[in-house]
């Protein structure tokens, strides 16, 4: 039985979202994750060659030490509970480090936290977890603050004109190993029933040869809603579950940065927590 994800990328903050994305952290490394890489960048001004040009009282040094002693806490607690695990600490964005980490050391999964950032700060820049959601090779555990962690009912937001396949291996690896329940969404423009039907019956169709039928099936089913916008018919279920599950699809560029992707959309506004599935291409890909 295949492990969801190898070695997991924890980027940690020091904040009470940093302590939230902890549990998550725990709770898939216990599924049979080799490692964690626990990461702390220090948030140096996007596109300053100098990272701290005004430092008379040493703010540099301060900043790192406090990061060290977040990251090397992080890291005393995972051992404790049987994970290994490895500090990052740096000057610079986190998403930035992120990317770096992934080059060096090819992580399956990184998990982070939700920030406040809204408005026009967040569409010009981006919050960590936006740029990461992005730009990030690999999946992206976006973390809500919310209390506790459970993995018994999972919602998969699945789009039967595109690549499904990523979200349902998550969904299926997850389940296999927690005995979690699964709930399969696709939403539709159409109101008639017998659209929604169809699209119902497309979506069980992907899902079989991955999640089986029969005796030996995982427990899932499907759902088909009907929304203008397929975000607002994903957030409509995601309050009763413990955990959100969507794939990602091509755009990119100003396109995706000024309209957003319904990922994006979900990660920002879903009351649970969000895992955003790549292409398998794309994680494939050097």
């Amino acid at each position: 039985m295949n492990a969801p994800y190898r070695s997991i990328l924890w980027l940690h903050d020091g904040s009470d979202r940093a302590a939230a994305a902890q549990d998550w952290v725990l709770a898939l490394g216990r599924l049979g994750s080799e490692g964690v890489h626990v990461a702390h960048a220090t948030g140096a001004p996007l596109g300053s060659s100098d990272p701290f040009p005004h430092d008379p009282q040493g703010l540099e040094p301060r900043l790192l030490a406090r990061a060290r002693g977040a990251v090397n806490a992080a890291c005393a607690t995972l051992l404790l509970e049987g994970l290994p695990s490895r500090a990052w600490v740096d000057i610079g964005q986190p998403a930035t480090l992120a990317q770096r980490i992934h080059r060096e050391e090819g992580v399956d999964l990184a998990v982070c936290g939700r920030s406040g950032q809204t408005g026009l700060d967040r569409l010009l820049l981006g919050s960590t977890a936006a740029r990461l959601v992005r730009e990030l090779p690999c999946d992206v555990l976006v973390v809500a603050n919310t209390e506790g962690v459970a993995l018994k009912r999972l919602l998969v937001a699945v789009d039967p004109n595109h690549d499904a396949q990523p979200a349902l291996a998550r969904a299926g690896e997850i389940a296999r190993r927690t005995g979690a329940r699964i709930t399969l969404l696709t939403v539709i423009f159409e109101a008639d029933p017998d659209a929604l039907a169809a699209a119902r019956a497309r979506v069980e169709a992907l899902a079989r040869p991955l999640l089986g039928e029969g005796d030996d099936a995982l427990p899932w089913h499907g759902v088909a809603v009907h929304a203008r916008v397929p975000a607002d018919g994903i957030l409509r279920l995601a309050g009763d579950h413990d955990l959100v599950i969507i794939g990602t699809h091509g755009r990119r560029g100003l396109a995706r940065l000024l309209l957003g992707s319904v990922a994006q959309a979900v990660v920002q506004h879903c009351p649970r927590s969000v895992l955003v599935a790549r292409p398998l291409a794309q994680l494939e890909s050097p």
